[in-house]
C-alpha cells in the first residue's frame, strides 16, 4: 500500500477446523517462516523460539488498528494508553501476518488485533504456538476469527489483567 515494503504471503493447510502447517513469506526481507503442527517453528529454516522478556516496560507489543470497526476506538485508545502507562512500546505495522511471525521469533513480546480473516492469521498463530507462546481470541471470538492476542506465554497473564478492562468482554 503506496509503496510501503511491509507486506507477506500466507498458505496454512487446514484439515477439521485445525492448522497443521503454514508459511508466512516476507519478500522484501527474503524471510520465510514456517511451522508445522508438532514440530516447531523456523525462519529460513532454523528454529525459532518466543522471546523470554518477562518485564512489559521493557516489551514491545503490536497493535492493529482495523481500517473498519470504528465503534472499538475507544477500546483502542484505551489499550495504547494503558501500555504506555505501563511503559511498553507498541507498534503498528500493518502486517498481522508478520506481527505474529515476531512474536514467535522474539522480535515483538505480543500483539493484540481485531476484524482480521482467517488467511491473515492462520499460520502467524500456529508459528506463536509452535514457538512457545499463547494466543487467545478476544472481547468473545476465536483466534482464527481474526481477533486475538497473542504472545510470548512469559508476559501473558500480566499483559492479559492489563488488557481486560480496556475491552468489552475481555480475552478469553
Amino acid at each position: 500500500m503506496r509503496g510501503n515494503p511491509h507486506f507477506a504471503i500466507n498458505i496454512a493447510y487446514f484439515k477439521k477446523g485445525k492448522v497443521l502447517c503454514g508459511v508466512t513469506y516476507d519478500p522484501v526481507k527474503k524471510e520465510m517462516f514456517f511451522a508445522e503442527k508438532g514440530k516447531g517453528a523456523f525462519l529460513n529454516g532454523e528454529r525459532i523460539k518466543v522471546s523470554q522478556n518477562r518485564e512489559l516496560s521493557k516489551g514491545i507489543v503490536g497493535i492493529g488498528l482495523p481500517y473498519r470497526g470504528k465503534e472499538l476506538i475507544e477500546e483502542q485508545t484505551r489499550i495504547y494508553k494503558t501500555l504506555f502507562l505501563n511503559g511498553c512500546a507498541t507498534r503498528h505495522t500493518g502486517s498481522a501476518a508478520l506481527d505474529l511471525a515476531y512474536v514467535a521469533c522474539g522480535r515483538y513480546d505480543g500483539i493484540i488485533y481485531f476484524y482480521l480473516s482467517p488467511w491473515d492469521v492462520a499460520s502467524g498463530i500456529l508459528f506463536v504456538e509452535e514457538a512457545g507462546g499463547k494466543v487467545e481470541g478476544v472481547m468473545g471470538k476465536r483466534p482464527i476469527e481474526g481477533w486475538l492476542f497473542a504472545t510470548n506465554g512469559v508476559i501473558h497473564e500480566t499483559l492479559k489483567d492489563i488488557l481486560n478492562p480496556c475491552l468489552k468482554g475481555g480475552i478469553g
